[in-house]
């Protein structure tokens, strides 16, 4: 109760805003939907349960249900019933880095077209189920260091730069649906997607980051 009233707390239209990050992987274990079927029925009252355990004084959250890869699915026609169900009560849907296979380094170019095609099927989705659609974007991905991570792989790698952020704060800003824009970053070192100040793999990006990002903000208000 006292977290969500901070007056630092962000809001959607006086609506305390609930990040739910890997919402969507509820429907990948057989495990989690057997108990999520006896719990509570059915996805959509999970999520249900979840918006009315977090209200607060008769104020509903703003909940964005993180989808990961469905918007790419739902573009092509093949997205699953249950992510349906799942996502659909929420109030908006967000996405994560997305196109990280598993030993591989992806390029900028095949990351990016990616981001747009997944960015698309998501802003479908939203208007399809009268919801938001909350881009997400990253500075890029690397689990170099991360190896004492279970399922982590040193070669997963999306590479950085902060021209390349730059595209991708262009590119969400075209397919947002409100004011906002995720930037998936935590300052993880050991994955790579960090935005403070510092040298990473031998490079020094100062606040490089932080630039664009205030480049970006005053651009918009424009």
């Amino acid at each position: 109760d006292e977290f969500l009233t901070l007056s630092n707390y962000g809001t959607q239209d006086g609506r305390p805003v609930i990040t739910i990050h890997d919402f969507r992987s509820l429907t990948w274990n057989d495990s989690y939907a057997e108990a999520i079927e006896a719990e509570w029925g059915s996805f959509d009252a999970l999520t249900a349960y979840l918006k009315d355990e977090l209200t607060i004084n008769g104020t509903e959250p703003y909940v964005i249900a993180g989808a990961k890869q469905f918007g790419q699915g739902y573009r092509e026609g093949h997205a699953s019933e249950d992510d349906i169900e799942l996502l659909e009560p929420a109030d908006g849907v967000t996405h994560w880095t997305g196109l990280v296979r598993d030993g591989e380094t992806v390029t900028q170019d095949e990351h990016k077209k990616f981001h747009e095609q997944n960015m698309e099927g998501l802003l479908a989705f939203a208007e399809d189920y009268n919801m938001e659609f909350i881009p997400s974007v990253t500075p890029g991905f690397n689990e170099l260091h991360s190896e004492c991570f279970p399922g982590s792989n040193p070669e997963r790698h999306v590479p950085r730069s902060p021209d390349y952020f730059n595209e991708l704060l262009d590119l969400a800003d075209e397919y947002r649906t409100t004011d906002r824009i995720h930037i998936s970053s935590y300052n993880d070192w050991n994955e790579g997607h960090q935005i403070e100040p510092g040298t990473f793999n031998g490079s020094e990006y100062g606040v490089a980051y932080l630039e664009k990002i205030k480049e970006f903000v005053e651009g918009v208000d424009e």
